[in-house]
């Protein structure tokens, strides 16, 4: 049945067309023996006006016959059906057959495909087409459900690149905002005060040397910006390492943030001599981002950890700070998504995610019940 059912639409129609004509000379040939028995039964050839050749024999014209309009009107019928029969069932039979065929074939593929048609033309993806003969018009329903699945895959993909350009837009604003504020704060005070000579000269080189690193501040934001425009094109480098290695190239610039913020960084790697294949550089770079952000909020400790699991490798930073200023809603459901925890953090933990989905894996930020906050990172293995 399933053979039928998928044959192509030239041998279906073939098909029945064909069923069609044997079914209606079956019929004419019924119905040809029945006329001609009927003529056999009925029929006189005329020989003179009062005599007929009946049966073989002459004889004088039974008035019954010759009065008789039914059996004039079977008769007629019957040499009407000998002449024309095989036309008046292969007809109608063609008929059928093409309705059938078109009900069977036809109908409801057109019928999928102009739902799809209406469907996409209100841009409502969320459907499917469920015909699934193998037909010609199968193949076409296949073709269209690909379609709307690379539609529907693109609006994604278009949507989460306008989520993440508003993400980026509050990075930017939350890492740009704070030196523009505070050299704006200097420069109105010393706009208010110097005629007056009211600062010393101690409080104003102070003040220089402030407004000095706040404009460092921006330009390590302007060289995320550069590093940042180079992320979409940046490809995975795969290579051998092991948590050992990555832990004490990580030592190292940990040692200098140490240093810079007052702070200590503790590391904590199970199966540290455990090798696998990563990119260690877009590792240490995410690690070394959450590492610094982590040593501004801290108080005094950062806890880093690596966990290793069958394919992935997990990287947690955790600090005893005042956590992250989560939305409202994330903190009533206890339920973290992805892109809306990271709005509000800054270029670092952007670049941080980006660089997480590029290596097959997700970055996501939570408050712990003890205090503070932690950022877990985690990347694909190979």
């Amino acid at each position: 049945m399933d053979k039928l059912r998928n044959l192509s639409i030239r041998k279906s129609i073939i098909l029945y067309i064909f069923i069609s004509l044997i079914v209606s000379l079956f019929l004419w040939g019924t119905a040809y023996g029945a006329a001609a028995f009927g003529v056999k039964l009925y029929s006189a050839r005329e020989i003179s006006d009062d005599s007929v050749y009946y049966d073989g024999d002459l004889s004088v014209r039974p008035d019954l016959y010759i009065g008789s309009e039914q059996g004039r009107f079977l008769l007629e019928l019957c040499d009407f059906i000998l002449v024309y029969g095989f036309l008046i069932f292969s007809v109608p039979g063609i008929v059928i057959a093409v309705l059938l065929f078109y009900r069977n074939k036809i109908q409801k593929p057109l019928q999928e495909l102009k739902a799809a048609s209406k469907q996409i033309e209100e841009n409502n993806l969320d459907f499917h087409i469920s015909y699934e003969n193998h037909d010609e018009l199968g193949q076409l329903c296949a073709e269209f459900e690909k379609m709307r699945k690379e539609l529907e895959s693109n609006n994604r993909k278009m949507w989460r690149m306008v989520e993440a350009e508003k993400i980026l837009r509050a990075a930017i604003a939350h890492d740009i905002r704070t030196p523009l504020a505070t050299l704006r704060g200097y420069q109105e005070t010393m706009l208010e005060f110097l005629p007056e000579s009211v600062l010393s000269q101690e409080k104003m080189e102070e003040m220089l040397r402030e407004g000095m690193g706040q404009i460092d501040r921006i330009n390590r934001f302007v060289e995320n910006m550069r590093v940042l425009s180079g992320l979409e094109s940046r490809e995975a480098v795969w290579e051998r390492t092991s948590l050992k290695q990555l832990e004490a190239k990580l030592r190292m610039s940990a040692g200098v943030l140490e240093a810079e913020y007052g702070r200590n960084v503790t590391f904590i790697a199970a199966d540290a001599d455990k090798e696998f294949q990563a990119d260690a550089g877009v590792v240490l770079e995410v690690a070394e981002n959450l590492i610094s952000n982590a040593l501004r909020f801290a108080n005094e400790n950062v806890l880093v950890s690596f966990i290793i699991d069958e394919d992935s490798l997990t990287l947690e930073v955790a600090d005893d700070g005042k956590g992250f200023s989560l939305q409202e809603d994330i903190h009533q459901t206890g339920r973290l998504d992805q892109q809306p925890d990271l709005q509000h953090l800054g270029i670092g933990l952007y670049i941080s995610r980006i660089c997480c989905e590029k290596h097959g894996g997700k970055l996501t930020v939570e408050n712990r019940s003890e205090g503070g906050g932690m950022a877990r990172a985690t990347f694909q293995m190979k």
